[in-house]
């Protein structure tokens, strides 16, 4: 299934960004009232392809999460009154839009690495 990011609930842009963040193999595994993903190593890590490891994947609602990628990618914000809306640039000329600060930022992160449209799992729809 075809998405676009600009878009993307909290759920499905979360799997995006953990794509970005080079996880692969990406399956959900809920503890308690979070939510991770279960990453296959990547390849270029000394570890054996199968070995798997839980990962916080709530970037769009974690700010310790959000905001280290926001610092690395030096992703800008501003809020936009008349909307109601924040709206977050990066090199490139990637933007997007959000009701919230992170959700604008991992929008645009996701955007600026996957494009405009993205398959996601079924799973969530």
């Amino acid at each position: 299934m075809k998405i676009q990011v600009s878009t993307a609930n909290t759920l499905q842009l979360d799997w995006l960004v953990a794509k970005c963040e080079g996880g692969t193999n990406l399956i959900r595994e809920v503890i308690g009232e979070h939510f991770f993903w279960v990453y296959t190593t990547p390849k270029d890590h000394d570890f054996p392809e199968s070995l798997q490891y839980l990962v916080n994947t709530e970037y769009s609602t974690d700010p310790s999460l959000a905001v280290t990628i926001m610092e690395r990618e030096k992703i800008t914000s501003g809020y936009i009154d008349c909307f109601k809306e924040w709206e977050c640039r990066i090199q490139g000329g990637y933007r997007a839009v959000g009701p919230t600060l992170l959700i604008a930022a991992m929008r645009c992160w996701g955007v600026s690495q996957l494009g405009h449209e993205v398959e996601i799992p079924e799973e969530l729809r």
